[in-house]
């Protein structure tokens, strides 16, 4: 019977927003990379891009989200006082399994949204562009 290797889930964290940031990157926004955090409540987002200033970016890899755990973060989020203040829009990037293709959440009038393909992230994100 073999061992099961122990994860460390700051290094799960990191390794998974230096995913994303590298997923941000091969969609064409430069300049996406993770931020410094010294614990999970500071308030910053996991990811930032230059060319997309007010979008707060979540992420979130290597184990299964359900819609409703994915909404109930979204809200919890978007009530946050900071976030609030801030105007910026709220998003999540999430991968269940190392293997499988990355997945965006947001809020749009109010409902709950997940894109799955390149194209609508990448569509949707460019919203967010700077000018």
């Amino acid at each position: 019977m073999t061992k099961k290797k122990k994860v460390s889930s700051i290094n799960k964290g990191k390794d998974g927003e230096r995913a994303a940031a590298h997923y941000m990157r091969s969609l064409g926004f430069e300049g996406a990379r993770r931020t410094a955090q010294h614990c999970g409540d500071s308030g910053d987002a996991d990811l930032v891009c230059d060319s997309l200033p007010g979008l707060f970016i979540e992420v979130k890899f290597g184990y299964p989200l359900t819609a409703f755990d994915i909404q109930k973060q979204l809200f919890r989020e978007s009530c946050n006082k900071a976030t609030y203040q801030s105007r910026r829009k709220w998003v999540i990037l999430w991968k269940p399994k190392q293997h499988s293709q990355w997945r965006m959440s947001f809020y749009l009038e109010n409902m709950c949204v997940t894109v799955a393909t390149d194209r609508d992230i990448r569509r949707h994100l460019s919203k967010y562009e700077e000018q």
